[in-house]
């Protein structure tokens, strides 16, 4: 009887560490793939360690959390609402860690419901009085119903001919008299056909389309008959410089077993579908920097987002201007006229003096919305510095562009 009893001790004990080390395997590769931001990869994988996490209350916790954040960083905002849910109706949990519900609060307002997300930031506030971070969201909550209301002059008119179920940005003109278009799509016929560990979506490439003679696009085509701005890889957001010579492009790469960056390349368009090979644009750092939509000034000064040492959070944006010595590109942070503790992307300057970008770390409707900033001459009258327009009532340094 005594054997029988020790043994049955030793295969509990057998079982229960098989069990843990099974959780702990799964769990480890999914934060090695959060770390690596391939969120599609932790997701899985933190659904798997999730699904054997049982009597680990904080361990289960803490994997909703990431499950939240993988969503979020997806932007996938209904299901990141959804799993930050289910943790803000543990008071305790959220006494302990109230970021999650202003993670929450901001879904919510980024989803459009905009009085449920005032009373998530004001549950917020109560916990942590001092952040701004309540205030600066009620108040923008405020401000999107009263836009939502009055809407401005822009009219924004969907074009059929160009848009698909997928996933279409980041049009840019590609020839001098404006009659085309180029643009970034991960639709059918994309030639990446590998799925993106980062947001779950299928690989982009470039498109091209242009209007008839009765002003009507075309239907849109791969861009390139090559394999040169369109590869196996993540290939989109780009732009010509102003003289249409020189084509910049992101490309970033997808390898799963090791964290990716993403870079800008420069090609000239040969014919509509022909290109040169495209050389990446040396801005330094490594293949795990994150840098891309580049948009380019009369003097090929470089405006791009990137996620880099010395930034103010998040994704910033910056310029590289061409040192006339040495010919190497010299990078600068546009500073906190400019960037946030959020994310700035998709830069687009304009005359070399109007830039307009997106921000989901200014007051806003929620998520990425479009601002501009006007360059002002410094006290020398030597050069440009950022900004001059400031938006009356707030304290950000450039202006929304658009409240609808």
């Amino acid at each position: 009887m005594r054997n029988t009893l020790v043994s049955l001790l030793i295969l509990l004990f057998i079982a229960s560490t098989a069990g843990a080390y099974a959780q702990n395997r799964f769990s480890k590769a999914a934060d090695a793939a959060f770390s690596d931001q391939l969120y599609l990869t932790a997701l899985q994988k933190y659904q798997k360690a999730y699904s054997r996490v049982k009597s680990n209350k904080a361990e289960r916790d803490r994997i909703s959390l990431r499950i939240a954040e993988c969503y979020r960083m997806m932007n996938n905002t209904k299901k990141a609402e959804s799993s930050y849910k289910r943790l803000i109706n543990n008071l305790k949990y959220i006494k302990e860690n109230p970021r999650v519900l202003l993670a929450y609060a901001d879904m919510v307002k980024v989803n459009g419901n905009y009085e449920e997300a005032i009373k998530q930031y004001q549950a917020y506030k109560e916990l942590v009085p001092k952040d701004l971070k309540a205030d600066i969201g009620i108040e923008t909550c405020k401000q999107a119903k009263e836009w939502m209301e009055n809407p401005t002059k822009y009219d924004v008119k969907w074009e059929k001919m160009l848009n698909t179920k997928e996933d279409d940005f980041a049009a840019a003109y590609a020839d001098k008299k404006f009659g085309s278009i180029i643009f970034t799509s991960d639709r059918n016929g994309a030639k990446g056909r590998n799925v993106d560990n980062w947001t779950g979506l299928g690989f982009s490439d470039f498109f091209y389309s242009r209007k008839d003679a009765k002003q009507a696009w075309s239907k849109p085509a791969l861009a390139d008959d090559g394999d040169m701005i369109n590869s196996k890889a993540n290939d989109g957001v780009g732009q010509f410089n102003p003289r249409f010579s020189g084509f910049y492009f992101t490309r970033c790469w997808n390898d799963p077993k090791k964290k990716n960056g993403c870079a800008i390349f420069k090609a000239s368009r040969q014919g509509v579908k022909t290109w040169s090979e495209p050389e990446m644009v040396d801005l330094g750092g490594d293949s795990t920097w994150v840098m891309g939509h580049p948009s380019v000034a009369s003097d090929e000064t470089i405006y791009f987002s990137a996620d880099l040492p010395s930034g103010y959070g998040g994704k910033d944006i910056w310029m590289a201007r061409k040192d006339k010595k040495g010919g190497k590109y010299i990078k600068t942070n546009l500073g906190p006229a400019i960037n946030t503790e959020g994310d700035e992307l998709f830069p687009f300057i304009r005359n070399d003096s109007i830039l307009y970008f997106a921000s989901n770390g200014r007051p806003g409707m929620g998520g990425l919305d479009i601002f501009f900033s006007i360059k002002s001459k410094n006290n020398k009258g030597a050069d440009y510095q950022w900004p001059a327009t400031t938006k009356s009532g707030t304290s950000a340094n450039s202006e929304i562009i658009s409240n609808h």
